[in-house]
């Protein structure tokens, strides 16, 4: 490598992940506020699962809004990124504990 040319280059995956990370960081605000506006139901999130047993927390949010289908989702699968009313998705970990906040989307 020249040390001349002040070109720095940076593994796609890299690059992905940041602008995933910052997407990610701006679709949750977007979908908090479309859920919040347009989908049916009173609650559009669960801060209080996480950590839960992903079976447990799926019931729990099926109870609470019965507007939505739950997805059980390990944590690293690929997934579908198109925002739904009547979807909320459950991430879990290898243990099947939830990993992040369950919100609908």
């Amino acid at each position: 490598m020249n040390p001349n040319v002040a070109l720095q280059i940076v593994p796609i995956s890299f690059t992905k992940e940041i602008y995933h990370l910052t997407q990610n960081c701006q679709d949750n605000q977007k979908h908090k506020e479309l859920a919040r506006v347009e989908c049916p139901g009173k609650k559009s999130s669960w801060p209080e699962l996480v950590g839960k047993d992903g079976k447990v927390a799926a019931a729990i949010v099926e109870i609470q809004n019965r507007h939505v289908t739950v997805e059980i989702v390990l944590e690293g699968s690929a997934v579908f990124e198109d925002w739904r009313c009547d979807r909320v998705r459950v991430w879990v970990d290898a243990y099947g504990v939830v990993t992040k906040v369950p919100v609908i989307g």
